[in-house]
Formats: structure tokens, sequence, C-alpha cells
């Protein structure tokens, strides 16, 4: 059987990656009626007012584009969805679909270039592609959600390929990484992790490139190889004893790297150990092998970062988890409980991918998508107010209404939508920015500028859902923001909703959302 394998034809090839392809598009048909998560929502606005008034109003300046800027967000994903939505004249929910499941598909073809650049054997980059493509972390954001890290973690293999990709002259590998650094630098502030994974490799080509390194490295590999886990060992160990990027407790960040990259990565985590170990101990390892070692040491100080590290751990834990696949396949062995094995650790990845794509567990079970009551008031709002009508909430649901009427019921639930849609000027926009320390990680992923304390919109919205809507600084509020609408969620209650009904027209309520007049 293993000889059978390893010769297979071109054939039988594409047609193990046409079957991984149709697995792909099967695991991402939607189950449930509308979009997922928060992020994509709001996301979702910022393309709706594009495709409204022809271009981003939230630019202030250059930094703007990239989301470095106060009441900006990075461009990419807006853009792209309101450039499909007015191709194609789609509903915006649908086209977050297509383009959500698009990319899905994409990440194949992207995990599986950077695989070829790492190795030779057909089954080693299948199994990176397939493993890569259909694990939740990749799965989660690209299933019907306009999250920016699903574009992110679909394009970050390229980095890898276009570093590492043999026979490409260097003028145009460094412009293909710069292009590919300034569009992931549009889509999410995860593009640093490029700038590390550069570093990884002209690090290890200049010291792979020193004749005599090169060769006592090759000749002490044992020593090369136990002096690399070592140092790995020692970082990671430094990183958790000294707290480097945690917050909170340094035992709850080690369970939650552990629990979080098992649920992203999935059953198939059980192939990285061997993985890992293999490709750490390997003798006379090529320049890329190295190349994906250096990078897991340069990143392991941050494996603990709430924020980052498992995102960056998912395409390195595939990685170790294609080898360990790989050597398992082709370990020798005549055992049928092996092979057996093999077949089920792949389906109980698909029914984990699979399960995870369509249900939710614990507390996000009740909100992880919107419900049809939100999106009927959403197509209410839409044919019955005005386009950019203000309005006052407590939040709820009401964060994925205003993307469903398109422009016409507007808060600031971010805030580039405060500047975009007026609440807030350019001036005044400006006004509320301050320069960042250039030499904190603030400055990095937070970005440069960022808003002065008290500036920000929802904080403001929060404070005056503390009073009854027959309060003087109630009155003073919707008329210094124009509200023209009070709209609520009833699961969101709040004491601005103290009996309401009779202080308010109500002109809206199917249970959930109640809408009113707002005048004072």
């Amino acid at each position: 059987m293993i000889q059978k394998i390893s010769t297979l034809n071109s054939k039988n090839k594409l047609i193990l990656i046409a079957l991984a392809f149709i697995l792909n598009l099967v695991l991402r048909l939607p189950s449930v009626p509308h979009e997922i998560g928060n992020d994509s929502y709001q996301i979702h606005v910022l393309a709706n007012s594009i495709t409204q008034f022809g271009f981003a109003k939230w630019w202030i300046n250059i930094y703007s584009v990239f989301g470095l800027y106060t009441f900006s967000y990075a461009s990419s994903v807006p853009f792209l969805l309101s450039g499909i939505q007015q191709l194609g004249n789609f509903e915006m929910e649908s086209v977050v679909w297509v383009m959500g499941t698009s990319l899905g598909l994409f990440s194949m073809f992207s995990a599986y270039l950077m695989a070829t650049s790492l190795s030779d054997k057909f089954f080693f980059r299948f199994a990176f592609s397939l493993f890569y493509s259909i694990s939740q972390g990749i799965l989660q954001f690209t299933v019907w959600d306009a999250s920016t890290r699903g574009l992110f973690l679909v394009m970050f293999p390229l980095f890898f390929y276009f570093l590492a990709k043999e026979n490409m002259s260097l003028p145009k590998k460094i412009v293909l990484i710069c292009l590919l650094f300034l569009f992931l630098r549009a889509t999410h502030n995860f593009a640093y992790f490029g700038v590390i994974v550069f570093v990884s490799y002209v690090f290890t080509q200049l010291l792979l490139s020193i004749g005599y390194v090169a060769s006592k490295i090759k000749q002490h590999s044992v020593l090369a190889n136990s002096l690399y886990l070592a140092s790995l060992i020692f970082l990671i160990t430094f990183a958790f004893l000294t707290k480097f990027m945690m917050v909170g407790s340094r035992y709850g960040s080690f369970l939650v790297l552990i629990v979080a990259t098992a649920r992203y990565v999935g059953p198939i985590l059980i192939f990285a150990i061997g993985g890992a170990a293999y490709a750490i101990f390997k003798d006379s390892k090529s320049s890329n092998e190295w190349f994906m070692l250096v990078t897991v040491l340069m990143f392991s100080l941050i494996f603990f970062s709430a924020d980052y590290g498992k995102f960056i751990l998912l395409p390195l834990t595939i990685y170790f988890v294609a080898i360990g696949f790989k050597n398992m396949l082709f370990s020798g062995s005549k055992s049928k409980i092996i092979h057996i094995f093999i077949i089920l650790i792949i389906l109980s990845s698909s029914i984990f991918s699979g399960f995870y794509n369509h249900y939710r567990t614990g507390d996000s079970q009740g909100y992880w998508y919107m419900k049809e009551q939100t999106n009927v008031a959403g197509l209410w709002a839409r044919d019955s107010m005005e386009l950019s009508s203000h309005i006052l909430t407590t939040g709820g649901d009401v964060w994925r209404l205003i993307a469903i009427s398109n422009g016409h019921a507007i808060f600031p639930s971010i805030p580039p939508v405060a500047l975009t849609y007026d609440f807030i000027s350019e001036d005044e926009a400006i006004n509320s920015t301050i320069a960042s320390d250039i030499f904190s990680l603030s400055y990095f992923f937070d970005g440069p500028y960022v808003q002065k304390s008290g500036t920000y919109f929802w904080g403001k919205y929060d404070w005056i859902s503390n009073f009854p809507v027959d309060d003087n600084r109630y009155k003073t509020f919707i008329e210094l923001y124009d509200i023209k609408y009070l709209v609520f969620d009833t699961y969101s209650y709040r004491s601005i909703m103290s009996n309401i009904d009779s202080k308010k027209s109500k002109v809206y309520d199917n249970r959930r959302i109640v809408i009113y007049i707002a005048e004072a």
C-alpha cells in the first residue's frame, strides 16, 4: 500500500486535490440563516458606506488606509466587499458569504504554494494544504464572516512562499514581498508577523552562507540540534516566567494557549509532536528547514499572547503536523492499524471542523449569528428610515441591525463609523488625536496615533443609557448628535428604556427589536 501511495500518478494527485476542494466547499456551506460574528458586521457597515458615498470617508491621511490613524480602519476588506457588491449587484450579506467562501477555498492553494517552497514531497504539500484549509482557525474566519483576520490568515502563507521559493530572482522577491506586506498591512495589524518571518529568513540565509558555519552545523548536527532545542526551551521559559505579552495569570495564559491551539488545529494536533521532533533532530537540514525552525524560535516569545499567539501558531503547527502525517504515512509499517488510525484522524478533523462550523458550545451558542428578528428589523429600517439616520441604542443585536439597514440606521459602533456618518467632524477627529510612544508595542499594533481619553463615542452612549428619556441630559444629547430614532434590543435593557412606551412614540416592535421616535 505504501509503495502504491508513494508512486501516485498525476491523475490520482489531481483527484486527491479535487476531493480536498470539495471537502472545503462542503464544510463552508452555511447552516445558519445569517452572517456570523460581531466584527464582521462592523466591516459590513464600512463596506456599505463605500458603496453609499463612493469613497472611504474615514480616510484623513495615508495612515488611515492602513488603520493606523484615529477613527480609521484597515481598508482592504471593506473595499473588497464593496467592489464585489457593486460588480455583482448582490446584497452585502451575500457578498460576505461569497468572499469568505472564496478565501477559504483559496487558502488551499496559498498553503499548497507555501508547502511547495519547503518540500518536493507531494504528500507533505497535500497534507499542509488540506489541514490548513480545513482547520478551525481558518474556517472560523472564512465562513460567512468578513473578519480581516480571515484574509490575513489566507494570504500569510504566500509570505513564506515568496521568501523560500527557489529560482526566483532577488528583485522579483523584493517587489512581491513589499507588495504583499503593504496589502497585509492594509488588512490587519498581524502584518508585522511578516517582518519577523523576513528577519528569520535573512538571518538563516546569512548564517548558512558562511561556509565555516554551514560546515560545522553539518559536521556537528546533533550538537546544533540540541543547541536549537535548548534555545527554544529557554525563550519559551523566559516568556512564561516574565509574563512577556501576557495578560493576567501566567498559568491561565498557558492553558489558554493549549486550548486555543487545540481548538484551532483540531485532532490532527497529535501529528505535530512527532513532526516537531523530526524537524528539530533531523540531520542534514535544508536551508528552508532551518528557516522554518528559526521562525518558530523568533515567534516563541509571543506564543503566550492572547491576541497573537494562537494565530501565529496556526501555520507553524500545521507545518509540523504535515511533517508528522507524511512520516507516519511512509513509515514502512504494513500494519492496518496505522492506516486505520490515519484515516480516523482525517475523518475526526473533518468532523471536528464541521461541528464547530455549524454549532457553538458554551455561552456563545446564543448569539454567534444574527437572529431573524434582527434581520427583519434591519430591513424595516432600510425601507422606512432616511439615509444616514442617527440612532441611540443600548447595544445588543443593534450592532448587527445597522449593517442590514444599509446606512439608514447608524450609531457610532466603532470610531470610523462615527467619522463616516458625521457624529464627529474631520477637524474634531484630528483634535482628538495624540501620538503614541515610538518605543512602545502599541505604536506598531495600535498605531502611531491614538484617541485621547474620553473621546470614545460608545462611552458616551453607555453613559446616556443610565438616564430616562425625559431627563435634560437626554434632550441635550439627541440634539447634539442629531438623533432621529431610539432603537433597542429588549435583551439589552438599560435605565433609558424604563417606562418608555408612555413617553415616546413607538414605530416598530417585533418583541426583540423596538424602535421609537427620538424627539426631545
